[in-house]
């Protein structure tokens, strides 16, 4: 269409300039539709090049989009894998820790008399962490292998007294006896509150672990979140485009 155009005008030109030392107002009207068209062409040319530049803006605008939307996804993935890595490590932790609380609460159960109670410590059996008040006095502990030693002992100490060692031995034997007592209740008593010790440590640990997970927990949310928030302003971006 315009090839047309521009013949029609070079032709009505050429007309125009035959009959120019005939008619000068018809060279002047000649020269101004010549200035015209100049000018109409410039135009489209200007047109031309700005859709084509438009059409370079949106293709760098486009490109810039999915640069940020894939270093976007991959920082999600690292953030992701960062955050198992971790969950991961924390979990072995604890199960590490509730197992040497466990090997450390592991007691055994003898011959330790409370009284008319017989209880002794043994290397198999978990006592709660609580601790017990012991009472004034008991007997010591003793397995049954030497049950039979300390019965021959004390028959022949009876034997011994009766044969006139005096009372001041019997009393002697006794607060050894008492003695003895005493240090086997101070060492269980310490033991108990060392394993009551260890499990509030457990506990405030598992505490400090489930802490440390709802704080990763909500730092994906976050993360989700931003990421969500990204992409629909990408896809804005785009529509607007």
């Amino acid at each position: 269409m315009f090839q047309s155009l521009y013949c029609f005008l070079f032709l009505y030109l050429n007309l125009l300039l035959r009959q120019q030392h005939e008619h000068p107002a018809a060279a002047a009207a000649a020269a101004a539709a010549t200035a015209a068209a100049e000018r109409e062409e410039q135009q489209q040319v200007k047109e031309k090049e700005g859709r084509r530049e438009e059409k370079k803006k949106r293709k760098i605008a486009a490109a810039a989009a999915a640069t940020a939307t894939a270093a976007a996804t991959t920082a999600a993935r690292t953030a992701e894998a960062a955050i198992a890595t971790t969950t991961t490590t924390i979990i072995k932790g604890s199960t590490a820790a509730a197992a040497a609380a466990a090997a450390a609460k592991r007691y055994t159960i003898g011959s330790t008399q409370y009284g008319n109670t017989s209880i002794c410590e043994s290397k198999n059996t978990k006592i709660s962490p609580p601790a017990i008040a012991a009472p004034a006095a008991r007997a010591p502990c003793s397995s049954s292998s030497s049950n039979s030693s300390s019965s021959s002992s004390s028959s022949s100490r009876r034997r011994r007294a009766a044969a006139g060692d005096g009372e001041g031995r019997e009393e002697k034997r006794k607060k050894k006896k008492q003695n003895k007592n005493e240090t086997t209740t101070k060492i269980i008593i310490r033991r108990r509150q060392r394993s009551s010790l260890e499990y509030k440590q457990q506990q405030q640990q598992q505490q400090h672990q489930q802490q440390q997970q709802q704080q990763q927990q909500q730092q994906q949310q976050q993360q989700q979140q931003q990421q969500q928030q990204q992409q629909q302003q990408q896809q804005q971006a785009q529509q607007k485009q």
